[in-house]
């Protein structure tokens, strides 16, 4: 299966553990710059060179069916109060593109999952304007794992 950029039009679905999200008065405002760093190589895996994402557009349904697909189609058990950041590809490009970054949401279909998506792009030590540029100006929506699992 053949790994290619996504359509401007398209979006991703990334999954956000709730300790990096900003919360005041018990609602989530933003999200840390960290939720969009690359993990260092340890002893058990190499160096991360993208982030894990779903393909939204790849299920079928109206959106809450779609975030549901997406968060079933996520390796990582997600717990009710982490959320799920929808992220316009044509946004990651645009806002991704500046000095020497060039960050790009890519399509990369496994046998096993065929809605394996990645953000491509970003650097190996985390810039945290890049981040908070990307989740400000690109993450359409977070919404509660709770939410989109009680379809």
């Amino acid at each position: 299966m053949a790994t290619k950029p996504m359509a401007d039009e398209h979006h991703l679905v990334r999954h956000c553990k709730k300790k990096f999200l900003i919360w005041k008065d018990g609602q989530v405002v933003g999200v840390q710059p960290e939720a969009f760093a690359l993990r260092a190589p340890s002893a058990e895996r190499k160096q991360e060179t993208y982030l894990s994402a779903v393909h939204y557009e790849h299920f079928e349904g109206d959106h809450k069916a779609k975030m549901k697909a997406c968060c079933q189609a996520t390796p990582l058990e997600p717990k009710p109060e982490d959320r799920l950041l929808l992220i316009n590809a044509g946004l990651l490009k645009k806002h991704g593109t500046y000095d020497h970054y060039r960050v790009r949401a890519l399509h990369m279909p496994k046998a096993d999952r065929k809605s394996y998506a990645g953000i491509h792009g970003l650097p190996v030590k985390t810039d945290a304007d890049l981040n908070n540029r990307l989740l400000t100006q690109c993450v359409l929506e977070r919404m509660s794992v709770n939410d989109a699992m009680s379809v």
